[in-house]
């Protein structure tokens, strides 16, 4: 081995290191958000339907209904979305990204939903359907359908719900405000989760409108516990490799 050859292999070990050291010392997030929704201005406005399908700030669209973002509901100030009981009035959250688990969190408070006719619904498209609701008889639907009913929430607090499903273990866990949270079974066909969306709607048939019927979601954040990596770290990997390159064109 020549003197320029050896010289060549200690600054490729020497490029080796200092992309392991920085992967090292980046830090990487603990979690990867595919959605990070909360209606503010300029790219919503009040007395208007969400703003839709303009990237991660928004739901991918407004399926049925008109869902109406306001100035403040309740405890939510900062601007909330406001689903009333009008038919359907329903948003959703395009996913499919094959990862191994997603979770959902938002705020929420209800107005007359507890008792109603109706019922609040984070519906999980699988393209089968696995539900979790708000019912208007005053308790927590969970998947399956045959599942217990969780104790209920009340009406005009404020309130935080959380959703984790993990899809390689077929299974939820659900969390209200600070409760304990309670897991059960989950079931997708095709082995992810393809879309989320949020619902409002009467539970019983032929129920006529009632606009008082009333909830308001806001901070929502749809994503999964898969960390993304750090562009930092990836940015240098990639500066490592681009002269690893350089050194053997030159060797």
């Amino acid at each position: 081995m020549t003197a320029q050859t050896k010289e060549n292999v200690w600054k490729l070990r020497r490029i080796a290191l200092l992309v392991i050291s920085i992967l090292c010392i980046v830090p990487v997030g603990a979690a990867q958000y595919f959605y990070s929704v909360d209606f503010h201005s300029p790219l919503n406005q009040i007395g208007q339907p969400p703003a839709t399908a303009a990237g991660p700030e928004t739901p991918s669209s407004i399926v049925v209904g008109d869902p109406t973002v306001v100035s403040s509901f309740g405890h939510l100030t900062e601007q909330p979305l406001l689903f009333s009981g009008i038919y359907y009035q329903q948003i959703q959250f395009d996913l499919g990204r094959g990862v191994p688990d997603y979770f959902v969190d938002f705020d929420f408070e209800t107005r007359n939903l507890n008792p109603s006719l109706f019922a609040f619904d984070a519906v999980f498209d699988t393209p089968g359907v696995e539900v979790f609701y708000l019912h208007g008889g005053g308790y927590i639907g969970v998947p399956p359908a045959n599942s217990t009913y969780l104790p209920g929430w009340s009406d005009d607090n404020l309130h935080h719900m959380h959703i984790a499903v993990d899809l390689t273990a077929d299974s939820w866990a659900f969390t209200l405000d600070d409760r304990e949270p309670v897991t059960g079974p989950f079931f997708s066909n095709s082995g992810d989760i393809l879309s989320m969306r949020m619902n409002l709607s009467a539970w019983r048939a032929f129920t006529p409108d009632d606009p008082n019927v009333q909830v308001a979601v806001d901070n929502i954040f749809i994503g999964t516990s898969v960390p993304e990596p750090s562009s930092v770290a990836l940015a240098f990997s990639a500066l490592g490799v681009s002269l690893l390159l350089r050194q053997r064109k030159h060797r």
